[in-house]
């Protein structure tokens, strides 16, 4: 049996870089994995939290597993869900077609979850 991959970023500004969580941050993201690995092969999970005093408290709670000079702040600046209209055309705009959007914004972790999950 063959398995299939799926490489998912998240839309957390630190691990974007620089604590950048803008939506063309994301995007360069995007575009660079699928350029190394291909579309097929990348998902998004943007780890968005509703409740966003909950993450500034376990980061205050435990400054050894968040340290402030790691650019760890008493906030996490995150990609809200309200922009995936911004990153489709965004991603369009890079020349990516429906097929890949589709498969980027959640039909490949549909495909592996259905070749994993039985």
């Amino acid at each position: 049996m063959r398995w299939s991959a799926s490489e998912c970023l998240n839309g957390i500004g630190i691990f974007l870089g620089d604590n950048d969580n803008s939506t063309e941050t994301l995007v360069r993201h995007i575009d660079y994995v699928v350029q190394l690995i291909g579309a097929e092969h990348v998902g998004l999970g943007l780890d968005y939290v509703f409740d966003q005093q909950e993450p500034g408290e376990d980061i205050r709670s435990h400054p050894d597993m968040y340290p402030t000079e790691s650019g760890y702040t008493t906030g996490i600046n995150l990609v809200e869900p309200e922009r995936m209209p911004r990153i489709v055309e965004a991603l369009l705009q890079l020349g990516y077609g429906d097929t890949a959007v589709r498969g980027i914004l959640g039909h490949n972790n549909l495909r592996i979850a259905r070749e994993v999950w039985r």
